[in-house]
């Protein structure tokens, strides 16, 4: 049998207009969408059963009431053809009961036969499941979009179809610049090639994978992430998508490494009486942690007034020469007393109000933190940076003043 939607739409009207209108009447009765006539100003002169039902009354009481859409909402349009769908709207009713349906109305204007006038035919089909289904999936896709974490849906193939935007503020890429890509565009070649092997043998066999991998950003920069990649399946239960959820746990990683080097160095300093050999020790442990590619330690004899730098790395000056302190930066640190993180806009700031002066070559970030014995400053410890690539900030000063303590 036809759809109902068919039925009213393929000529059948016609036959009815030009046949008789009780036999139509017989027919509509008993069709399973809510249908009801009325005049032009609204009064009902005819309901089917389901409509009656539907509204939970009898159609005497029904009919010469008024249909719940006004006239004037759908004469707005006008048409040469008699039975075209003019009118076409959703609405929720609440009913007696408190019940809340949704209805998507049709409504037609039907000419009188032999005379100038016309009348309305309504017919009205539920769709609350529907509904229902929509408002959920909306709610779904809002919690995507606003979720924290990283949510990537791929094909088959690993070709990314969506990104939620906490991947762009994690990644730096836009979902134009990666749609139709293979997530292999964040892959870094430090995952052990054993990891993806598995990865792809656990969701091509219908199951969920979990896992950490060091990712690739748009800038470079490399991130750690909890991930979680689950297949999605069709009704007949093909893989037809990827879903991966994702955590950024840098910071968690960055902590570890932390602990690790702050116990190393621990271990360090009771283990190595050489003073070189402590200090390389403390090096070694801090590159785990800290982009410490120049390092130096720098020690003041308050007695002798001379400045020394018993251990010191850097990739473009030699070891300072012992001598009475100047107006550099790790001075500078030595009589504030205070932790130091100096860019070049701040430096230039310092040299301008005579607080310091230019020593070795000029570096992009420079951090200095005292070191101490009591309240008295007894060196300081310095990292710094000449890569527009490798910045140092906020943590990296936290992190060595957390190791002078």
């Amino acid at each position: 049998m036809k759809s109902d939607k068919t039925f009213w739409n393929d000529g059948h009207l016609d036959k009815v207009e030009n046949g008789n209108l009780s036999d139509y009447l017989v027919l509509a009765d008993d069709l399973p969408v809510l249908l009801c006539r009325f005049k032009k100003d609204g009064t009902i002169f005819f309901t089917n059963k389901a409509y009656a039902k539907f509204f939970n009354t009898s159609k005497d009481i029904l009919i010469g009431s008024q249909f719940f859409i006004i006239p004037s909402e759908f004469e707005k349009t006008d048409s040469a053809k008699p039975f075209l769908n003019q009118y076409k709207k959703q609405f929720s009713l609440k009913l007696d009961d408190e019940s809340i349906h949704w209805i998507e109305w049709t409504v037609n204007r039907i000419k009188e036969k032999n005379a100038d006038g016309f009348e309305y035919q309504a017919i009205g089909q539920e769709i609350s499941e529907h509904k229902l289904l929509e408002e959920h999936l909306s709610k779904i896709s809002v919690a995507v979009e606003q979720s924290k974490s990283t949510v990537v849906i791929t094909d088959t193939d690993g070709n990314i179809e969506y990104v939620n935007p906490s991947f762009t503020e994690i990644t730096g890429y836009t979902a134009e610049e990666v749609k139709g890509k293979n997530t292999r565009i964040l892959k870094h070649n430090l995952n052990d090639p054993n990891v993806y092997t598995n990865l792809w043998n656990t969701i091509t066999s219908g199951k969920e994978w979990q896992g950490e991998l060091l990712n690739r950003k748009k800038n470079g920069e490399l991130y750690w992430e909890l991930v979680s990649i689950s297949p999605v399946k069709n009704s007949e239960g093909v893989i037809t998508n990827y879903l991966a959820v994702k955590e950024d746990i840098s910071e968690h990683k960055k902590s570890e490494k932390l602990e690790k080097a702050l116990y190393q160095i621990s271990h360090a300093v009771i283990d190595n009486e050489d003073l070189y050999d402590l200090y390389s020790s403390i090096h070694k442990s801090l590159a785990d942690v800290l982009p410490v590619e120049n390092l130096f330690i720098a020690l003041f004899d308050q007695q002798k007034n001379l400045l020394s730098f018993p251990y010191f790395v850097d990739e473009f000056d030699e070891p300072y020469e012992t001598a009475a302190p100047g107006r550099g930066l790790t001075e500078y640190v030595l009589r504030s007393g205070k932790p130091l993180h100096v860019n070049q806009e701040v430096f230039k700031s310092l040299v301008e109000t005579g607080e310091v002066d230019l020593y070795g070559t000029d570096s992009l970030d420079w951090i200095g933190v005292p070191l101490k014995i009591g309240d008295n400053t007894i060196g300081v410890l310095v990292v710094q940076s000449y890569n527009e690539n490798i910045r140092l900030g906020e943590r990296d000063l936290n992190v060595l003043i957390y190791v002078s303590d």
